[in-house]
């Protein structure tokens, strides 16, 4: 049984499309045969609940594995002493010891300053279960010396350490239930780099390495030579690069997927890359090849950086599973998306002011949360249309959503491959979009499958939506063809096969 590794720094509970696609990579894998597995390599101490929770939802299949580096090390140190109370035990009681107690305004009393003998000793911070979320310790000039940061359990998992201002953090250490430290990284004053990481053991081995990237790959190598051989990595985040180079055991195969468009904003030169991308592409051959979503984006990159060679196209993949039978909510629209300046919501608000002048009645739903959120919600008053447009937050059932609307509206500045759309043409939900690079007019190829529009003309993209609010025929007709045309062409089992033409 091969085994494929796919890298990312973190992955929330709240998954974006990149994270979805690789929950979807992993499930696929997994049933081909494959050992599967995500890897993150941020300090959060919650992934089994991160992992049960997709697993709930029915996103990650049983068989595939979510590792994290920290939780790896905690495991690899030895099992906690279940007699041992860490240091830091008793400090989620409200009350301590020779101390006067004082709720913090603006914390709706979940926040509370601790003094002794006149001086300010302590601060805790309680979430709005009632755990303690964490505690900052003080000097007698009143500066912040430390950090303990608690899990929902109760229990201490990371100790932070700051500089003589209080301001900069100078070294973590990383806590087990006992308070055994398995890891611990220092970080520089000027530039807050790592520059040392050492990890610990109960036996009494201590491993040191100069810096997180020669940390992470000594770990990645590990895992690579821990099982059969030509184990595969996908680094799925961009910062990959620093590390697979580095994995050569067992003769791994090591790949960097772009997940986006890799031109830097504004979109107005085609020649200038963002860096994070340009380093991954100049070190392109430091690996075993590039992965990206469409033949567009790998003839560009062929064009500028002459890597066409090993540069593959291996689309998303995505089930053939039933649309789901949701009633259609009349004359709606909507868009499921980041609500960040790369969608360019705006641009669908202002369309739909023209939208609504010849139906009124029409209904525009845009799911997601992010940074743009107050911007829109300006964007919508200032175009009167409080009643016809409504940002609904964050939602698990993106799919649904888009079932029950009669389009999906995307009007986003670049993307890199579009999952919205395509998961849209699978509800038989038409797409009106831009043509921008990359992505929607693969998924879209024609206008028998939706519209996708060249240009950024508002009046145009209302008149097509128009046409699909007006018309439940079209609709039905339209959205049948957008389906099967993205499951003949991104299907699992079609994908699949590029992967193994691509791996064997």
């Amino acid at each position: 049984m091969r085994e494929i590794y796919m890298l990312i720094h973190q992955i929330g509970t709240q998954a974006g499309g990149m994270t979805l696609s690789m929950m979807t990579r992993a499930n696929l894998f997994a049933a081909n045969g494959w050992r599967a597995a995500l890897v993150t390599t941020d300090p959060r101490r919650d992934y089994r609940e991160v992992e049960a929770e997709y697993r709930r939802l029915g996103l990650l299949r049983p068989d595939a594995r979510l590792l994290n580096i920290f939780e790896h090390h905690r495991q690899q140190a030895g099992a906690a002493d279940p007699d041992v109370r860490g240091e830091f035990a008793d400090l989620p009681r409200t009350d301590e010891p020779g101390m006067l107690r004082a709720v913090s305004a603006g914390t709706d009393g979940r926040g509370a300053r601790y003094f002794e003998g006149g001086r300010y000793r302590m601060y805790k911070q309680w979430r709005a279960d009632g755990s303690l979320e964490f505690v900052d310790f003080f000097d007698d000039a009143h500066r912040r010396t430390r950090r303990v940061e608690f899990t929902t359990g109760d229990e201490a998992r990371r100790e932070l350490s700051y500089d003589p201002y209080g301001t900069i953090v100078v070294q973590d250490r990383f806590l087990d239930t006992d308070g055994f430290c398995y890891a611990m990284r220092w970080m520089g004053v000027k530039n807050r780099a790592v520059y040392k990481v050492l990890t610990f053991d109960r036996s009494g081995a201590v491993r040191e390495y100069g810096s997180t990237t020669e940390w992470e790959t000594a770990w990645l190598d590990q895992l690579a030579a821990s099982g059969p051989a030509r184990p595969v990595f996908i680094g799925d985040g961009i910062g990959g690069i620093a590390t697979l180079p580095g994995v050569r055991a067992n003769g791994a195969l090591r790949f960097m997927q772009i997940h986006n468009n890799h031109l830097a904003q504004p979109l107005v030169d085609r020649t200038t890359v963002q860096a994070d991308h340009d380093r991954v592409f100049r070190a392109a051959r430091s690996v075993d090849g590039i992965i990206v979503l469409t033949e567009r984006q790998r003839r560009d990159l062929h064009d500028m950086y002459g890597i066409g060679d090993i540069t593959h196209v291996i689309p998303h993949a995505f089930a053939d599973t039933p649309a789901l039978q949701e009633e259609r909510e009349p004359c709606t629209a909507v868009t499921v998306a980041r609500l960040s300046d790369q969608k360019a919501i705006d641009a669908g608000i202002r369309a739909f002011r023209h939208v609504v002048e010849e139906l009124p009645q029409a209904v525009y739903r845009i799911y997601g949360t992010g940074e743009e959120r107050e911007k829109l919600a300006r964007v919508i008053e200032e175009q009167g249309l409080q009643g016809n447009v409504f940002l609904e937050g964050f939602t698990r059932e993106a799919t649904r959503q888009m079932a029950r609307a009669q389009v999906s509206v995307i009007t986003s500045a670049y993307e890199g491959f579009c999952l919205s759309a395509a998961e849209s043409c699978l509800q038989e939900t038409p797409v009106v979009a831009f043509d921008v690079d990359y992505g929607p007019s693969d998924i879209v190829p024609g206008d028998k499958q939706g519209s996708i529009l060249p240009g950024r003309d508002e009046r145009t993209l209302a008149r097509e939506i128009v046409r699909y609010l007006s018309s439940d025929r079209l609709r039905r007709k339209v959205g049948a063809r957008a389906r099967q045309s993205v499951l003949e062409r991104f299907g699992e089992q079609a994908v699949f096969e590029r992967w193994n033409r691509l791996l064997a």
